[in-house]
């Protein structure tokens, strides 16, 4: 995705608002309908009572959108050969933030999606202020009255109300953008101190196998991947195996050929300092065996996965529901079924296995992926009639992922703030760029860290390495500077691998991570799971009258002034520590912006020694100003620190 800040600065098409796998119009993993403006505006939709909500800012206009072909959702890497969107605003938008409900389903006809030409049933709340019916689900056809048939996941055909188009807002105003943004947290609901992640989630770096090893990965692979981590005394606190560990996703049991004695595996990496965790998913391949036994031995209406309607998977008959699984292409592609999570037991199921396996084998946590809407076959029977698109993925991330709090999830939406895993970015490129590249990485963590999402993992230093080849060694040693400076960590590419000179960089900047940064991220943890407090935050976010604290108050102040409020570069670790990486190729000088206060730059090249003080370096600072070309040499990163 093409990633903007300030959202403004996009041309947003009109679209379906529920998380995607880099969605049509631009929308991604993490969904929640909530805004704030630089005069002082916080606006938040009630989607659950907004039916079927479509969202675009600055869309095009209607003459434009009728005479273009509809945007399209793709599978997986069908997706990376179309343009990254939102696009870049070229002055030819309306100007304006729609928010529009469309009571008769995801029929925008504009944009091809896996839900489009569903609705969900009326809710009672919803069916009782529209004078609807309570209790039909989804689907296709067309009733006596011209509005949608549908069935229910017993196969009872019923007629789907038309629920009347609403959108409920939640408004409030404050004195400029940070009141707005800290208005806006204060409505997300918080982990509390309890459901903070374990603390050397966030002290020490995750180590995964996807972007150096990709599905081929190996019981060797692990064990030789975590002896060369080890021998070079890097430091490390959770080895992650992702995909293709198993047979058939959705069996919870290691390939006996690529992985021999999992259980030993797991002990072995122990042994040398690492927890374990495993890539997993809501879904599973359609002949795994789960699948199969699902189908064999559980009626339609007590189904876990998603059965396929009888005259098709694409439910233009949905009269009934029947036997047969509903399948749709995962990203590999691989036919794959998805489990209803709407259903209790199946999550239940699910929940279950997945505890098994980690006692069968040692594993101490887990790496949910999918759990978006648009990984569902079409038309989906839920087995609770009234669930809607967010439902889902709320059951996924609250039933299912919370259960464990050595873990990390990528798909949210509104009330999944509370949730205890770390929040990842979507997969980066291994590019330069805003358009899913290092560039991307700072503004889409403080977006999600003004969406409640404080504990944000930014994906893999130096991207995933998909089509557009691995990352230079100036990039990978840039992302890594910026990474360690950020809520949590995680590597993949293995910095060795460039030589000696690039390893070292890398390394050094860990060290950065060991000896300063790690400490003032714990300091913020706190916060951030009481009060949903961002540990990272936009350096606009210290520039009120309170700043250094965590609390509101202080008087108003003036107005900041556009080029502060786009910065997408730069942000504030906790309230005193300003951060400036270097996320443009070939840079070895920057501007930085201090918020008010008085500030020191911190010298990060003598903080791998572990000096016992904070390496200072000039002279103290007045802040409420622009700093123009600060040295930033391949081995340093522009860090300040309040004076006080």
């Amino acid at each position: 995705m093409y990633q903007h800040w300030p959202l403004d600065k996009a041309n947003w098409e009109l679209g379906p608002f529920y998380p995607f796998d880099n969605g049509p119009a631009g929308l991604c993993t993490l969904a929640d309908p909530s805004f704030v403006s630089s005069s002082g505006l916080a606006l938040t939709v009630d989607e659950v009572a907004t039916p079927c909500l479509h969202v675009g800012l600055n869309a095009s206009v209607a003459a434009a959108v009728a005479d273009r072909p509809p945007l399209a959702w793709g599978v997986g890497v069908a997706n990376f050969d179309r343009k990254l969107l939102p696009a870049v605003d070229a002055g030819e938008g309306d100007g304006r933030l729609t928010l529009q409900s469309r009571g008769g389903g995801y029929d925008y006809p504009h944009v091809a999606h896996p839900l489009q030409g569903w609705r969900p049933a009326a809710s009672a709340a919803v069916a009782a202020d529209a004078g609807a019916p309570v209790g039909s689900a989804n689907g296709g056809g067309v009733g006596g009255d011209g509005a949608p048939a549908v069935s229910d996941a017993a196969g009872t055909s019923v007629e789907a109300p038309r629920l009347r188009p609403r959108v409920v807002l939640r408004v409030s105003a404050a004195d400029g953008l940070p009141g707005a943004a800290r208005s806006l947290l204060r409505a997300f609901p918080v982990r509390g101190a309890a459901a903070a992640p374990p603390p050397e989630l966030l002290a020490n770096p995750i180590w995964t196998t996807w972007a150096r090893y990709k599905d081929g990965v190996t019981q060797a692979d692990v064990l030789a991947f975590a002896a060369e981590i080890v021998s070079r005394g890097l430091p490390r606190s959770v080895m992650e195996i992702d995909d293709r560990w198993s047979v058939a996703y959705g069996d919870m049991a290691f390939d006996p050929v690529k992985f021999p004695d999992p259980a030993r595996m797991v002990d072995k990496l122990h042994m040398l300092g690492f927890r374990v965790t495993l890539w997993v998913l809501p879904f599973a391949s359609a002949t795994a065996a789960a699948v199969e036994a699902d189908v064999a031995t559980r009626a339609p209406a007590d189904a876990y996965y998603f059965r396929a309607r009888n005259g098709g998977e694409d439910g233009n008959d949905n009269s009934s529901v029947g036997r047969r699984v509903a399948s749709f292409d995962w990203w590999q592609p691989t036919p794959a079924a998805a489990l209803d999570l709407t259903n209790p037991a199946a999550s239940a199921d699910l929940l279950a296995r997945l505890q098994l396996l980690a006692a069968t084998t040692g594993v101490d946590g887990f790496k949910f992926d999918g759990g978006e809407a648009c990984f569902l076959p079409p038309h989906p029977a839920f087995h609770n009639p009234a669930a809607t698109a967010t439902d889902y993925t709320r059951a996924y991330v609250q039933q299912v992922a919370s259960a464990f709090p050595l873990s990390e999830v990528r798909a949210g939406v509104p009330g999944c703030q509370s949730a205890p895993p770390l929040t990842r970015l979507f997969d980066r490129f291994s590019s330069w760029g805003p358009a899913n590249g290092l560039a991307s990485v700072i503004p889409a963590a403080l977006t999600a860290g003004l969406l409640g999402y404080p504990f944000v993992l930014p994906d893999m230093v130096g991207g995933n390495d998909y089509g557009e080849g691995p990352p230079s060694a100036e990039l990978l040693t840039r992302w890594a500077q910026a990474s360690v400076a950020m809520p949590a960590v995680q590597l993949s590419i293995a910095p060795w691998s460039y030589g000696e000179a690039v390893g070292d960089a890398v390394a050094a900047a860990l060290g950065w991570r060991t000896h300063y940064f790690g400490a003032v991220v714990a300091a913020a943890a706190p916060a951030a799971a009481e009060a949903a407090v961002p540990i990272m935050r936009p350096v606009w976010w210290g520039a009120d009258a309170d700043a250094g604290a965590d609390v509101d108050g202080g008087e108003p102040t003036p107005p900041l002034e556009d080029d502060v409020l786009c910065i997408a570069d730069a942000f504030l670790l906790g309230p005193n520590v300003l951060v400036a990486p270097v996320v443009r190729q070939g840079a070895r000088a920057r501007d930085v912006w201090l918020p008010p206060g008085l500030w020191r730059r911190v010298d990060v090249r003598r903080l791998a020694d572990g000096l016992p003080v904070t390496p200072w370096v000039g002279e103290e600072l007045l802040g409420g100003l622009w700093l123009r070309q600060v040295p930033a040499a391949l081995d340093d990163m522009p860090v300040y620190e309040r004076v006080g």
